[in-house]
């Protein structure tokens, strides 16, 4: 299990019918300070220190298996913060009441999704600024269209821009 969980950047919790944490593997203290500690009331602490991410779309629309899952943000001392899905399994086996929680690391997974919805709301600015440009048909007005979209904090978000006409061996700016 320890092997597994460093390998996947993975946390475990077996946790009883009373809330308390009975066996931990995978986290070191200051990722969830005191949430791994037997005895620790568990779903107090990871209150305390685990945000739950309600802006993201939950884990089940991706995947139906993580239908009792959610994602969850840590602050961590003096490093970017990490973001966590969290999944409940229950364990009847081990005890009545009795819940595995998993945390997986999935923060790798958020800068990508950040960067990718950053790119994705630029292209949508550039495709309107295209189809302005295609409906246009005065010179003028497509030079001060393509000015905005360089310099607007939608487009590219350039602070100066300035255009060029040649014709023939003459620049007229």
């Amino acid at each position: 299990l320890e092997s597994l969980c460093a390998r996947l950047k993975m946390g475990v919790a077996l946790v009883d019918g009373g809330g308390r944490t009975l066996l931990a593997r995978g986290f070191h203290g200051d990722e969830f300070p005191g949430l791994f500690e037997p005895g620790a009331q568990f779903e107090e602490v990871l209150e305390r220190f685990a945000c739950l991410e309600t802006d993201r779309a939950h884990p089940s629309t991706l995947d139906p298996s993580l239908a009792d899952a959610d994602v969850r943000r840590v602050q961590r001392p003096g490093s970017p913060p990490a973001v966590y899905r969290h999944f409940r399994l229950a364990l009847e086996c081990a005890g009545p009441g009795h819940v595995l929680h998993c945390f997986v690391d999935i923060s790798h997974e958020k800068k990508l999704e950040e960067h990718f919805l950053l790119n994705l709301h630029q292209l949508k600015s550039m495709k309107e600024i295209v189809d302005i440009l295609y409906e246009s048909l005065s010179t003028p007005e497509v030079v001060y269209l393509c000015l905005v979209a360089v310099t607007a904090q939608m487009g590219f978000g350039f602070n100066r821009a300035f255009f060029l006409q040649v014709n023939g061996r003459r620049i007229r700016g």
